[in-house]
């Protein structure tokens, strides 16, 4: 049950059908070439599925204030009432779908992109911004220190922009103070180094923020709820931390009018915390500033969110990662369906932006269904009814594949010649921080059982056993097999007393590995094998060096996972060698190189461990194609990528393969 998670409430003047949230992650929404920094119809239409799904309110894509905020051409600006008639489709379409939708106002300050316009950084004092792989927006330049004339102009901004979404029937307006960007800036003592009336004190520092609460309530009148974002640095050390947050609050409420404090984590959590990490500060602030507070975390798990709510401990819960994940998971529960809900496994894949985080130029999506609506639309069409499919192999991509198919009326038969479902992700699962990778394996499994597919394990698939099941249809997806270097491949190490071995054979156990440890990596990994096996190694007491191609090893990751992940292997006493390989195993240690001095070196190991991605697993795809028409692949056996390339292999076949059946 989940009766208080669904039960209405009400934010100001603003009453919600439930306490679910939905805040959009990332600012790439807006469209391309003429409809840059605009919201679009597509927008709309995204809005309008997400209001659908269930949940209580909706709080859109940061929406740039001002010129010097702006990201890149998929941030939407609100800069001008041109926007006005678009987002009143936008808010038509969420009203119509039962649900309510805040705008979020926003400006970057030291963290925006300064070569989108070659405008400068702004910011309350000019401080260098953050810089490095973590930040990709400011990039470690100085920023221009506002002046009070400036400020005027922010305060005016963020108020013209929501008189427009007041004009444009939003039921609300989310003042972002949050996430190290301009307003949070001001409250940041490291940040802030100001000497007037705006710097100093923490009553000084909050002063801009409720300035701007304040001209904001009055261009949007008492009919709107007006909301405060808030959350600690993340960046700069030692800045706002989460224990400054209810004074923060307390400051806030008393000096300004606002409904409710929208509460973020500092850097977004990964499956590394525990779910429902940081309730305890959002109650501080809530007891401290008197208004509701929507609390944001690692809150994945329906059943935890309605214990918080259900126990009193918050009121609103943020649920975006989950919601991604599955977009009707609230109809879902208020339908009884909690079993048919695809759990988020908190990897921060796509869902943040990817590497790009705030700079990416896609929407956010999740890696285990970047393409919802898409499969909805597919689900529709029962077109596949008396027609036979079989498909060979039970990773996620062969996996969506049967699914889909059987939805779409197919007769489905999975072929799978291990005694499990899932392939790699059951290897990843393994790996402490990645344990909840067994979720979507586990999905798939319920899927299976309740779309009555035949599931057959330990099956080996031949061009003869094809012949003699004879389906109208088959798809190959047959996965990948590890990638190894020549020195790896050769196995010389195991005369010289170093046992050199791929990754995926160290997840999948029965290896046994000497203390000393080094894990080779190439730039196709971008981290997601090598550094969560590290971290299981050195918590099992070995000594652990990375040896990495890239710069840095986890360059493909988004910046939260990548920030939580070095914290942790640092303290844990990894040693990372970056832009190197190894390129030979002696007795007793590894032979490295500089991928671009073409130095060389040597690094003591009693093990060594490469995680060089995959190579395609096809073999099967000719020989069936010899024979028969109809075949079809997806997945690594095409192209060795991530889930999310594997799962839209299977949506994108799905698109063309009943007409292709019936030709």
């Amino acid at each position: 049950m989940a009766e208080h998670l669904l039960s209405e409430f009400r934010i100001g003047p603003m009453s919600v059908r439930n306490r679910i949230v939905f805040t959009a992650p990332a600012p790439a929404y807006a469209g391309l070439d003429e409809n840059a920094n605009r919201p679009t119809q597509e927008l709309a239409a995204y809005w309008e599925y997400m209001a659908r799904g269930g949940a209580g309110l909706l709080v859109t894509e940061p929406q740039s204030v001002h010129p010097t905020s702006t990201l890149n051409p998929r941030t939407v600006e609100n800069v001008s009432d041109d926007l006005i008639p678009l987002y009143r489709q936008v808010a038509d379409a969420v009203h119509d779908g039962g649900a309510k939708i805040v705008g979020h106002l926003w400006h970057a300050g030291f963290l925006a992109a300064t070569g989108y316009r070659n405008l400068p950084l702004w910011a309350p004092s000019a401080v260098r911004a953050p810089m490095g792989a973590m930040v990709p927006m400011g990039g470690g330049a100085i920023a221009y220190g506002m002046t009070q004339r400036d400020i005027r102009e922010i305060i005016g901004a963020f108020a013209s922009a929501a008189a427009r979404l007041r004009q444009a029937t939003f039921d609300g307006v989310e003042i972002n103070a949050a996430n190290g960007f301009l307003l949070a800036e001001f409250l940041s003592p490291k940040v802030n180094l100001r000497e007037d009336e705006y710097g100093g004190s923490l009553g000084n520092r909050c002063r801009i923020v409720a300035e701007v609460v304040r001209a904001v309530r009055e261009a949007v009148g008492p009919g709107l709820a007006v909301g405060v974002r808030l959350s600690a640095d993340p960046f700069i050390e030692p800045g706002l931390t989460e224990s400054d947050l209810p004074e923060v609050a307390r400051h806030l409420s008393g000096s300004s009018p606002f409904d409710y404090i929208n509460l973020m984590p500092a850097l977004l959590p990964d499956a590394s915390f525990v779910q429902g990490a940081g309730w305890d500060v959002a109650q501080a602030v809530r007891r401290e500033s008197g208004v509701p507070v929507i609390y944001n975390g690692l809150l994945t798990d329906p059943a935890v969110a309605e214990s918080l709510v259900g126990e009193g401990d918050v009121e609103l819960v943020g649920m975006t990662r989950a919601i991604l994940a599955d977009p009707w998971l609230p109809s879902k529960l208020e339908s009884g369906q909690r079993d048919q809900i695809r759990a988020c496994v908190a990897c921060n894949q796509t869902c943040s932006g990817g590497a790009g985080g705030l700079a990416a130029m896609g929407t956010p999506s999740c890696l285990l269904n970047p393409l919802p609506a898409e499969v909805d639309r597919l689900a529709r069409t029962k077109d596949g009814v008396g027609q036979k499919l079989l498909v060979i192999g039970a990773g996620l991509a062969g996996l969506e594949v049967a699914r889909l198919a059987r939805l779409r009326g197919f007769s489905v038969t999975v072929w799978e010649r291990g005694d499990d479902i899932g392939g790699q992700v059951l290897l990843a699962a393994k790996v402490p921080q990645r344990a909840r990778f067994r979720e979507a394996v586990e999905f798939y499994r319920g899927q299976l059982a309740a779309l009555d597919i035949d599931l057959q394990l330990g099956r080996e698939a031949t061009v003869e056993a094809v012949e003699a099941f004879n389906p109208d249809a088959v798809v190959v997806a047959t996965g990948s097999t590890p990638a190894m270097p020549s020195w790896l491949r050769s196995r010389n190490g195991d005369a010289a007393g170093v046992s050199p071995m791929d990754v995926r054979t160290v997840l999948a156990g029965n290896v046994r590995l000497g203390k000393r440890v080094v894990i080779a990596m190439a730039e196709v990994d971008h981290g997601y094998q090598a550094l969560p096996v590290a971290e299981l190694l050195a918590d099992r007491e070995h000594e652990v060096t990375i040896v990495a191609m890239a710069f840095e090893p986890s360059i493909n990751q988004d910046f939260f996972t990548s920030e939580h992940a070095y914290r942790r292997l640092l303290r844990k006493g990894v040693r990372m060698v970056t832009t190197s390989e190894v390129t030979a195993v002696h007795p007793g240690e590894v032979e490295i190189r500089n991928v671009y001095t073409r130095q060389t070196g040597r690094l003591p190991a009693d093990s060594v461990i490469g995680s060089y991605g995959g190579m395609v697993n096809d073999s099967l795809i000719g020989q069936l194609e010899e024979s028969r028409s109809n075949v079809f692949a997806v997945g690594d056996c095409v192209s060795p990528r991530d889930i999310a390339g594997a799962i839209s292999d299977g949506i994108r076949l799905m698109a063309k393969l009943p007409t292709a059946v019936r030709a």
